[in-house]
């Protein structure tokens, strides 16, 4: 279970990755709905892209134990250099806040047509977690004094529905290579109660930063 803890979100970034590319080149083409669909799938992926690296790099560490987290061994190694992912060009809290208040508030093109594609492909578990992005997307616009607080819940959901769109699109396809039909189930198992634990995490976010605010005073 360990291995395939790391294994499944590292295979989906991959895919997630090629997805943006495929979006990157219609775009050149002019196509405007793959233009605004990697423009608000590109927060996702650089925050995305560090955090699993640093978990993949910690889970393999302690599936190795001593010899893992030593220093004649390189996966300390790896460890520490994907520590520096979500702090340059725009740590994790700045790409929140970008994903938020750009590419949703302002503009919310691109996140319109994720929701598209991804309820284009009618996986249950999938619908779970977009439908918990749709209503933690309404709440944050119902409640603007708390858009701060919980951006970054924010942005953790849409990723969690973000890779999910990709799991389900392998699930869906029945993939020849068995290790991405793996990788897929394996996520979309733990992925709906994954987005509801994050859903919350928005508007108590919005509470622990009034506590946080309160000692301020």
């Amino acid at each position: 279970m360990q291995l395939l803890d790391i294994l499944a979100p590292v295979e989906l970034l991959r895919g997630l990755l090629f997805a943006v590319a495929n979006c990157n080149d219609l775009a050149v083409t002019g196509d405007k709905t793959a233009q605004a669909l990697a423009g608000w799938l590109l927060p996702i992926i650089k925050t995305s892209g560090g955090e699993i690296a640093f978990e993949a790099a910690s889970g393999a560490i302690q599936v190795l134990g001593g010899a893992g987290y030593t220093a004649e061994w390189p996966i300390e190694q790896a460890l520490r250099d994907a520590r520096v992912l979500t702090i340059f060009e725009g740590t994790t809290g700045i790409q929140s806040l970008d994903l938020v208040h750009r590419r949703l508030l302002a503009d919310d093109t691109g996140y319109v047509a994720f929701l598209r594609e991804a309820r284009a492909l009618g996986e249950p578990r999938l619908t779970v977690c977009i439908n918990e992005l749709e209503a933690a997307a309404q709440w944050l616009r119902e409640h603007p004094s708390a858009v701060d607080a919980g951006a970054t819940a924010f942005l953790h959901l849409a990723a969690n529905a973000a890779l999910s769109w990709i799991a389900a699109g392998y699930v869906d396809a029945g993939i020849a290579d068995q290790t991405l039909g793996i990788a897929g189930e394996h996520w979309l198992d733990t992925a709906p109660a994954r987005a509801v634990f994050l859903h919350r995490a928005i508007s108590t976010g919005s509470d622990r930063a009034k506590r946080f605010n309160s000692i301020l005073a």
